[in-house]
């Protein structure tokens, strides 16, 4: 990677740090040019103006009588035009500097604002691609078919008491990975998950009615995926964090391409830091739902 390529890449960065460092130096230097305006145009200024009101007055100057009030007030707005430009003369310096490093900014954001369009546009066409690709495996093999295979589900036997107390085992298909959308339940994960099995599952599908309801009524129509995981008490990384408040779900039933209805797949998974029992809940992400 060459010079040029690499300042390209790093213009944002370069301008946004640019434009900073230039707001930080222009106010110094603003500050430092006011010091200099004090000494010379506001005390000069002040001179110019006491001398003419003494010259108005005839104690001052009476034998000359054609200096009036007239006269007066044209001097007087001559000592304001030369204090003006005297002050634009000063001050130009800072002013372009804090203008350049504010453009310089304005052009830093422009260019990360487009690259984060074209990356979510770029998401959102790769995920229906994706999902029409799934859609077609789904029937070509079968929804739980193409569902196992997507999630790596595998099938494992469990030792468990039976009802006489012997031991029996037990067959349990697990999930060993898990999409993007996917999350591990748990007591690791959440902090409103309690272990049981079963009061975690109805807690889990109290709160998709709730925001299914909410979808459906409120306004606008939207629910993100980030107050999803925020109502389920997920502890989630930045990553999906940032990625929550840009997807989710939009109840518009004239578009195809929606739901329109939040559906949270429940499957039985293990946790990953003990390997219990933990519930997998797959989110029906609709997909952006921010104004690009």
């Amino acid at each position: 990677m060459n010079i040029l390529e690499t300042l390209k890449k790093k213009a944002p960065t370069i301008m946004v740090g640019f434009g900073i460092a230039g707001a930080i130096g222009s106010g110094v230097w603003a500050c430092k040019k006011t010091i200099k305006w004090n000494e010379v145009v506001r005390e000069r200024t002040k001179a110019e103006l006491a001398e003419l009101e003494f010259k108005l007055k005839d104690t001052v100057n009476p034998e000359d009588s054609s200096y009036d009030e007239k006269q007066y007030k044209k001097d007087k707005r001559a000592v304001y035009g030369r204090a003006a430009w005297d002050t634009a003369k000063i001050f130009a310096g800072p002013v372009t500097a804090a203008i350049t490093s504010f453009t310089s900014i304005c052009c830093g954001h422009k260019i990360l604002n487009n690259k984060y369009v074209a990356t979510a546009a770029l998401c959102s066409s790769l995920e229906a691609s994706i999902d029409g690709y799934r859609s077609r495996v789904a029937e070509a093999i079968g929804v739980d078919k193409e569902y196992e295979l997507y999630h790596n589900i595998e099938t494992e036997e469990e030792e468990v008491e039976g009802k006489n107390g012997k031991p029996k085992k037990v067959k349990k298909k697990v999930i060993k990975d898990t999409s993007f959308y996917d999350i591990e339940f748990s007591t690791f994960t959440s902090d409103i998950a309690t272990g049981d099995m079963e009061y975690d599952k109805m807690q889990i599908i109290a709160i998709q009615n709730e925001f299914d309801i909410r979808l459906k009524n409120a306004k606008p129509r939207k629910v993100s995926l980030g107050d999803l995981d925020k109502a389920l008490g997920m502890r989630v990384d930045d990553r999906r964090w940032n990625i929550g408040k840009l997807v989710g779900w939009k109840y518009d039933p004239e578009d195809p391409t929606r739901d329109c209805t939040i559906a949270l797949d429940l499957r039985e998974g293990k946790n990953s830091q003990t390997g219990d029992p933990c519930w997998i809940i797959s989110f029906n992400v609709d997909g952006i739902i921010v104004d690009l």
